[in-house]
């Protein structure tokens, strides 16, 4: 980026994005037309591909076998221990966290942050 004001702006808040916006035009368009390039590409290789994976190969998609565990009754996704033991902690942890957004006083459970993501 040429204008040094502009970058300067940006990171210290001193003016909107739309004063200055002539400054970030160039690199806004050249990213979203790389962006939409990768994607097309991406895109067709998907499609070549396809076919191949799916009818010749038959290749099985992991991402799937969740969903059709949960529809199939005859599966016993739902009469599972450890589904409900599993399901019981997420739900707890995330009711928890509900409540203490309700009331701030009360035990709030955070993530385990070992580096602060904002300092090098």
């Amino acid at each position: 980026m040429s204008d040094k004001r502009g970058l300067t702006n940006f990171f210290d808040g001193g003016s909107t994005f739309y004063s200055h916006f002539d400054a970030w035009s160039a690199p806004l368009l050249w990213w979203s037309l790389f962006l939409a390039a990768l994607f097309s590409v991406m895109l067709s290789i998907n499609f070549i591909f396809r076919r191949q994976w799916t009818e010749n190969e038959k290749l099985s998609y992991p991402l799937i076998q969740l969903p059709l565990a949960m529809a199939n009754p005859r599966s016993g996704f739902f009469g599972s221990k450890a589904m409900w033991i599993g399901f019981g902690i997420a739900a707890g942890i995330d009711l928890l966290n509900g409540v203490n957004y309700l009331f701030p006083l009360s035990y709030q459970l955070r993530g385990l942050r070992l580096t602060n993501p904002f300092c090098n």
